[in-house]
């Protein structure tokens, strides 16, 4: 679970706002997102080895986390990320939307 204290479901609260990667594809005028700060590192890491995330919430230990990436990345995410994926079962794993 993540380290949020008193934030509620759909609050904004508690995030930080990243702007997109030059080769992130969108086809909205925003180029930044607001990211949990309990995801900011994993959004980070994803990004930097070029997958493209479509949505997130830490889940403010309520939930469990989501982390949502568009579909042609998800076996590029499985490769790259495979030893990081399984280490993460049970927490994040779950929040990977793994074909």
């Amino acid at each position: 679970m993540c380290k949020c204290k008193n934030v509620k479901m759909g609050s904004y609260s508690n995030q930080t706002i990243l702007v997109y990667p030059d080769w992130f594809e969108s086809k909205h005028f925003i180029r930044a997102a607001r990211i949990d700060n309990c995801l900011v590192e994993e959004i980070k890491n994803l990004w930097n080895k070029g997958i493209q995330t479509t949505a997130s919430c830490c889940g403010h230990n309520i939930t469990p986390a989501v982390i949502s990436v568009i579909p042609e990345h998800i076996e590029k995410m499985k490769l790259k990320l495979g030893e990081h994926l399984r280490r993460l079962k049970g927490s994040l794993i779950s929040s990977y939307q793994m074909g």
